[in-house]
C-alpha cells in the first residue's frame, strides 16, 4: 500500500477541472466526434486512476510523523515561528547601529 502524506481533512486530489476545462474546450471548438472519443477515454482512463490510488493508498498526519522521529508538536512549531517573526534582520540590526540605537 503507498503512503500519501496530507494534513488530516484535506481534500481529495480529483481531476474536477480538467474534465471541465476540456469539455469547454471541445465543445467551444466544435471537435469532430472521434476528438471527444479520445478525449473521453483519456479522461475515463485518468479518473479510474486517480479513484484506485485513493482507495489503496493510506494518509498519514504529517504532525504525527514528526513528533515521532523529532519531538516537533503543533505547538512547539508555532512558537518557533513566532520567535522567527520577532528576530530582526541583519538589515534592521545594522540600520539600528547607523541611528544609534544599537542593540
Amino acid at each position: 500500500m503507498k503512503t500519501i502524506y496530507f494534513i488530516k481533512n484535506s481534500r481529495p486530489r480529483l481531476p474536477l477541472m480538467l474534465t471541465a476545462v476540456t469539455y469547454l474546450m471541445l465543445d467551444k471548438f466544435n471537435t469532430p466526434g472521434w476528438a471527444w472519443g479520445v478525449a473521453g477515454t483519456i479522461l475515463l482512463v485518468l479518473w479510474i486512476l486517480c479513484l484506485i490510488a485513493m482507495v489503496n493508498s493510506k494518509g498519514v498526519d504529517i504532525w504525527e510523523i514528526l513528533n515521532s522521529k523529532h519531538g516537533i508538536t503543533v505547538e512547539k512549531a508555532l512558537l518557533e515561528l513566532e520567535k522567527e517573526k520577532h528576530k530582526k534582520s541583519f538589515q534592521e540590526k545594522m540600520n539600528d547601529k547607523m541611528k544609534g540605537n544599537a542593540v
